[in-house]
């Protein structure tokens, strides 16, 4: 949205988030035989823990609009603070599940929370 922005990753993170992540996807790939979708998503995760952290601004940031704890309240705030995809409820209008990117990540985490829930009882 902003000129010269230009979004990387699966997240689309971009202007400084961008140099940074593709200093993580340097760890994983030094090579052109090295650049697979495997490396890719290493370095994405590397970067997302990096700035997700408990304690760093993005996690507080996140954490703190989840009042419940539930999955879906999680799965929103990420959408909402974190991601901010299209479709996610916008500025202003954060954890209103009124996006359509909120609620299917809100139905996402449900799904996964039910299977993982469902693993524990066997």
């Amino acid at each position: 949205t902003k000129k010269g922005s230009c979004g990387v990753g699966s997240i689309q993170w971009s202007f400084g988030r961008r140099i940074l992540l593709i200093g993580f996807y340097k760890q994983y790939i030094t090579n052109d035989s090295e650049v697979t979708n495997n490396n890719l998503s290493l370095g994405e995760s590397a970067m997302m823990g990096n700035e997700l952290t408990p304690g760093s601004t993005y996690y507080n940031t996140v954490s703190s609009h989840v009042t419940n704890g539930t999955v879906e309240e999680w799965a929103e705030a990420f959408c909402d603070y974190y991601v901010k995809p299209s479709g996610w409820c916008g500025s202003g209008n954060q954890m209103s599940n009124s996006g359509s990117a909120c609620q299917a990540r809100r139905a996402e985490a449900t799904k996964i929370a039910d299977i993982l829930e469902g693993l524990s009882n066997e």
